[in-house]
């Protein structure tokens, strides 16, 4: 995973994470129509884990209500709500879908207070959803649902966040006027110059400020293929990170 992008709108109808592998997609989860693996709240969990992992997840692919008790998948569970994580709730008795078959959704944000934000699909509903469940109220969805716990994400993103690491993938500068663009990761360096620039970034520096800037002016958006430290490698050359957003 190179993106931990929060996704507070659906999905792209041609997004393969939420397609069927039958129709050429990368979803193992039920086929809801037309190749698509929505509406179905499995099937948009699966593909939300797959589409922030890079890769096929371990999650289970059975009814909703029968995730949480899967430890085969090998991740962990908790009470406690954590960014990414898989919120789970049974209806009736578990392993029993005449009763119903529960409900799935992905933790997009933690509040402060425990609340939390999800993203969500509906079988035979919406294909999307944002919502809203409280701490207070035991992270209750509707009646005759109970909420059993959180399926945690593999990977503990908010404390990347607090250690400011970063990844590859796209950025653009946001924090600087005139960030230098170095022969390596650091300082020490020396600085490269306009024409030392790839084709695109002397297009987008010139497009931006209407003159030969000898480094990334602000906006100017570049691919970090390698990290080290909070150095990133760019077509050009080592930009310092910290002066720049992942978009």
């Amino acid at each position: 995973m190179e993106n931990y992008t929060l996704r507070t709108t659906a999905p792209d109808k041609k997004n393969k994470n939420y397609i069927h592998t039958s129709a050429s997609g990368l979803n193992r989860c039920i086929e809801i129509e037309n190749g698509s693996c929505l509406p179905n709240c499995v099937g948009y969990t699966w593909g939300r884990w797959t589409e922030l992992l890079g890769y096929t997840p371990k999650l289970s692919r059975r009814n909703a209500e029968d995730w949480y008790g899967y430890t085969e998948d090998g991740y962990k569970r908790s009470q406690t709500p954590k960014l990414f994580a898989v919120a789970c709730w049974k209806k009736g008795k578990l392993w029993t879908e005449s009763d119903g078959a529960g409900h799935v959704a992905v933790v997009e944000q933690v509040k402060a207070n425990g609340d939390i934000v999800t993203s969500e699909s509906v079988y035979g509903g919406e294909r999307f959803r944002s919502r809203t469940y409280t701490k207070q109220s035991g992270y209750d969805l509707a009646r005759g649902y109970e909420f059993q716990g959180f399926i945690l994400f593999p990977v503990d993103v908010e404390a990347l966040q607090k250690k400011k690491v970063y990844l590859k993938g796209d950025y653009r500068v946001t924090d600087a006027s005139l960030l230098h663009v170095r022969t390596g990761p650091g300082t020490n360096n020396r600085k490269k110059t306009y024409d030392e620039f790839t084709k695109n970034a002397r297009a987008q520096i010139y497009e931006l400020v209407r003159y030969k800037a000898d480094g990334y002016v602000m906006g100017v958006e570049f691919t970090v293929y390698e990290v080290k430290s909070n150095w990133g490698r760019t077509p050009s050359g080592w930009v310092c990170l910290d002066y720049c957003t992942k978009i």
